[in-house]
C-alpha cells in the first residue's frame, strides 16, 4: 500500500495531517484517505497552549480521483477555511 503524507499549514501554523492511500487491501482499486485536523487551546502566555486533535474524517475515492481533489475534498469536510491565511499550505513529509 501506497501512503502519501501532508501536512496542513496556516501562515505556517500546524493545522493537521492528510494522509492518501492507493491499493487498500480492504478497498481495492480505490483511495483511501483520511484527515486529522488539530485546533491551538490555551495560550503562550498563560503557559497552557496545546494542540488538540479533532474527529478523524476517513473517505473513500476512485483512483481516477487526484490528490489535489482528494485533498481540496477533505479539507471541505473538516470545515477548514483557507481564505483566513493569507499563506495556506499543502506540504508532503
Amino acid at each position: 500500500m501506497n501512503t502519501r503524507k501532508f501536512k496542513l499549514l496556516c501562515e505556517g501554523q500546524f493545522l493537521g495531517f492528510i494522509f492518501i492511500a492507493d491499493n487498500n487491501p480492504r478497498f481495492p482499486n480505490c483511495k483511501v484517505a483520511s484527515i486529522w485536523p488539530f485546533q491551538r487551546q490555551g495560550s503562550w502566555t498563560a503557559g497552557d497552549l496545546e494542540l488538540v486533535g479533532q474527529s478523524l474524517i476517513t473517505d473513500i475515492y476512485d483512483l481516477q480521483t487526484t490528490d489535489e481533489e482528494v485533498q481540496d475534498d477533505l479539507i471541505e469536510q473538516a470545515r477548514i477555511n483557507r481564505d483566513a491565511c493569507r499563506t495556506f499550505q499543502i506540504v508532503n513529509y
